[in-house]
């Protein structure tokens, strides 16, 4: 399995081939449909030497392909949202599914047919939705384009193997097929999440800005991503606007002009934030550090105390501190 924690984290560029930090919801779907897809092709090496242990599996993987649309969605939205329905439909289908399972009788009448009908129903909606996904009317890269249609294509070809090996003529084989299926799905999707861990998706183009803006610094704006990466100044505390503009011997409002303009930040205290969060996020992945404190990780990378530093870090990464570097630990040990 990929151990996406020993991979650097970038501060403003990095290296070609380098890979880029990945979403957290991102890296939490793809678990989750890993472990998922995992228990259904254990259940079927070991699931019926062990009955009780092989009842659990089944369990787990109940609803492989709600988790491979939630994975899908972090895979290609630009900025994947925590909107709570896609959860709550997953979720709905696991429940059907869970009761079908418990019933096992296997009914095609009453409410447990309605059951039936609506499992059929969630569970064709997951799997075109999965490839909706992959088609968001935006002009990608051509080595977005080809992920895209190969991600579409290896999903079809699943579904419709899966469809193939359901057909009573293959009853015989049809679990060691599903196993196998399972297995390639598997090693697809970790394909996916090392490409989009080292070719990330970006923040679309801002909209046209009104001719009376400032003239493009683009020296400036070098000058002063170099003072942030270089020479570190984002970990000094105290950095004010002023003082940058000091330490580039320029105008304070040439500087925020081109904080603005040039770098595309809210204001000057967002790009210094930012780039203290990154410095945060390497530190609190990095497993020599694991016993330091989370107020020093927060001293050393410029932020004056643990309140700020806890409201930035979330406000960036969508978890607490503490949380990110657990969630680092959890991946890490896997």
């Amino acid at each position: 399995m990929l151990n996406v924690t020993n991979w650097p984290l970038p501060f403003a560029h990095h290296p070609a081939g380098r890979p880029d930090d990945p979403q957290p919801l991102l890296t939490w779907y793809w678990l989750a449909f890993t472990i998922s897809i995992s228990a259904f092709v254990i259940e079927f090496a070991i699931g019926r030497e062990v009955p009780f242990f092989g009842v659990l599996l089944h369990v787990v993987g109940l609803v492989p392909c709600g988790f491979a649309w939630l994975f899908a969605r972090a895979l290609f939205q630009r900025q994947p949202t925590r909107a709570t329905w896609p959860l709550v439909l997953v979720g709905a289908l696991f429940l059907v599914c869970l009761i079908r399972y418990i019933d096992r009788s296997g009914a095609t009448t009453g409410w447990l047919g309605y059951l039936g009908h609506l499992q059929v129903l969630l569970g064709s909606a997951v799997l075109i939705l999965t490839v909706v996904e992959a088609f968001d009317g935006r002009d990608h890269s051509t080595e977005e384009q080809w992920f895209r249609r190969y991600f579409v294509g290896g999903h079809l070809s699943l579904v419709a193997a899966s469809i193939v090996v359901d057909l009573p003529e293959f009853s015989a084989e049809k679990a060691a097929a599903q196993a196998a299926l399972a297995t390639i799905a598997l090693v697809g999707a970790a394909a996916a999440f090392r490409f989009r861990c080292f070719h990330p998706l970006r923040s679309a183009p801002k909209k046209c800005i009104p001719s009376n803006r400032p003239a493009s610094q683009p020296a400036l704006a070098e000058a002063i991503e170099r003072s942030l990466v270089d020479q570190q100044a984002f970990r000094n505390s105290e950095l004010k606007v002023a003082e940058l503009a000091a330490m580039l011997e320029q105008a304070e409002y040439r500087v925020s002009q081109c904080i603005v303009h040039d770098l595309g930040y809210r204001n000057f205290n967002q790009m210094v934030n930012t780039y203290r969060i990154r410095a945060a996020k390497s530190l609190l992945a990095d497993p020599a550090r694991s016993d330091q404190a989370i107020l020093a990780v927060a001293l050393e990378c410029g932020f004056a105390s643990l309140g700020p530093f806890n409201r930035s870090f979330k406000a960036q990464t969508g978890m607490t501190p503490s949380a990110y570097r657990r969630a680092r630990q959890a991946t890490r040990t896997r």
